[in-house]
């Protein structure tokens, strides 16, 4: 029972760790959109971590970008403003004409409509020029490779970590067994490190057995 407990216990602990590396690399990935569309002042209207309902949620007043964080951690977003072109669409009028009343003389006529003589207010104009389509080109094709290079880079990171951390994997001897048909000299001792076999230099444990294969056959 406790070996059945175990093997569930660490199954659901890799899953749960796979889950944990799958958000961060997503994360990184879409944060490298963000630093590039921020960099190149493209407007932005979301940065979720996750998918589905939001978890926590905030709009800055000064930008109105929204930050979420949302329930389902296996995947993310950076929203561009404009990036699907739906606004465009909405607001781009129709060819179509609009339909006649059959009898304009018994059409209701709207409520509050202003006399046409009387100037309205001016509406503020949008400001696009921040949208994802009215960039420049080269602008957006830096912006698209922004994540994958913050994928490449966090995995650089990892391995400067790991190589201060741990350093360098030394093959090195731990009990020599001397032999009589070998010079004294010429023997291996307790603790030595091996930096080279035939010529190759060895990085690796494995790297010794791959060289001593290739000579035996």
């Amino acid at each position: 029972m406790d070996h059945l407990f175990l093997n569930v216990w660490s199954t659901v602990g890799s899953v749960a760790l796979a889950i944990l590396i799958l958000l961060v690399m997503i994360t990184v990935h879409e944060f490298g959109h963000y630093i590039a569309g921020k960099i190149f002042k493209f407007k932005i209207d979301e940065f979720s971590i996750g998918f589905g309902p939001a978890l926590f949620k905030r709009k800055s007043k000064k930008t109105g970008q929204v930050f979420a964080l949302r329930l389902i951690p296996l995947g993310g977003y950076c929203a561009f403003a404009g990036e699907d072109g739906l606004e465009d669409a909405a607001e781009t009028p129709s060819a179509q004409p609009p339909a006649e009343e059959p009898f304009p003389e018994m059409a209701q006529k709207p409520e509050n409509v202003p006399p046409k003589n009387v100037p309205q207010a001016a509406e503020k104009p949008v400001d696009k020029s921040g949208y994802f389509t009215n960039r420049p080109c080269w602008q957006r094709i830096i912006v698209l490779i922004s994540g994958a290079l913050m994928n490449y880079l966090l995995a650089v990171l990892l391995i400067v970590i790991c190589f201060f951390a741990y350093g360098q994997t030394m093959v090195a001897v731990y009990k020599a067994e001397p032999t009589a048909e070998i010079p004294a000299e010429y023997q291996l001792q307790d603790y030595d490190v091996l930096l080279a076999a035939d010529g190759q230099a060895l990085y690796l444990t494995n790297d010794l057995a791959i060289i001593l294969n290739g000579k035996k056959a």
